[in-house]
């Protein structure tokens, strides 16, 4: 069942956009979903590059983009997943908040780089992405946001979506954001 995204301060307020995700893990693999609702026509939507394959990039989240942070058993550590919707991606563990960043092996920790696939309609962008995991000590997620539209005001570029946004700022890390649980 898709869960509504909370928009973060007047630049969700001004995007005049309606989020929600889900997340199902069954044996490893991890299926999520994304929709986007409303105005669509001034999102920035990140389009892969002629004669380019997705590929592991740094920094998707400067643009439109999806993202997991799944916490590993009880914490602190966890894993932070980008995906585009160019189909480029990428994916990090940490020690602890915000702490000992490292990508996540792929082959051992990541299966296979992650499928993701862009459905569009009036009015709607259904975003999906599976990803194959090793770990089987997943318990909570936080599963959240990235827009970016094409807008004169600056500081309305990019606005931030999560389940929850437990700071005074978003941030996307916090533990406690991480509020999605999987049954």
């Amino acid at each position: 069942m898709l869960t509504p995204l909370i928009g973060f301060g007047d630049a969700a307020q001004q995007a005049q956009l309606s989020i929600s995700a889900d997340a199902r893990l069954r044996q490893g693999t991890l299926n999520l979903v994304y929709e986007v609702r409303d105005d669509l026509s001034s999102i920035c939507w990140p389009i892969a590059a002629q004669n380019s394959n997705p590929a592991r990039r740094d920094e998707l989240w400067k643009t439109t983009c999806f993202e997991a942070f799944l916490l590993i058993g009880d914490g602190p550590a966890y894993f932070e997943f980008n995906l585009s919707p160019s189909g480029d991606w990428n994916a990090y563990r940490f020690s602890g908040y915000r702490d000992g960043m490292k990508p996540l092996n792929l082959g051992s920790e990541l299966v296979r780089p992650p499928r993701v696939r862009v459905e569009r309609e009036a009015g709607l962008s259904r975003i999906h992405a599976e990803l194959e995991l090793a770990a089987n000590d997943i318990r909570r997620a936080g599963l959240t946001a990235v827009i970016e539209r094409d807008t004169p005001k600056k500081n309305e570029r990019l606005s931030y979506w999560a389940l929850v946004h437990p700071g005074a700022q978003p941030d996307f890390h916090r533990a406690d954001s991480f509020f999605f649980r999987f049954t």
